[in-house]
């Protein structure tokens, strides 16, 4: 019990720097500006809600997998699951997004 502990306190660290990190990233890949189409600011609002969310919920995937499991292997699946979902579907939603209202 004590390993997934462990296991569970590193990955959440790593999951929620990993997490910080990749909304800054998205946030600047599709950050707001006022020139363009309202369609495009929505549609990158919308992304970036979206990478959040996915990034929050594989960080608390990542952590869970962690503290069930334990071990060097899920710890690292636990810090890179919320910037790869957070990431992939910020950016798959906002290319659906923008061809939805093209």
């Amino acid at each position: 019990m004590a390993k997934g502990r462990t296991a569970a306190g590193i990955a959440g660290v790593g999951s929620l720097v990993s997490g910080v990190a990749t909304d800054l990233i998205v946030g600047k890949m599709l950050e707001d500006d006022e020139s363009l189409p309202e369609h495009e600011r929505e549609a990158r609002n919308n992304a970036r809600v979206a990478g959040r969310v996915a990034s929050m919920a594989g960080g608390i995937a990542g952590t869970v997998a962690a503290t069930m499991v334990g071990g060097a292997g899920v710890i690292a699946i636990g810090v890179a699951a919320p910037a790869v979902l957070g990431i992939g579907i910020g950016l798959g939603s906002y290319h659906l997004l923008k061809a939805n209202q093209e």
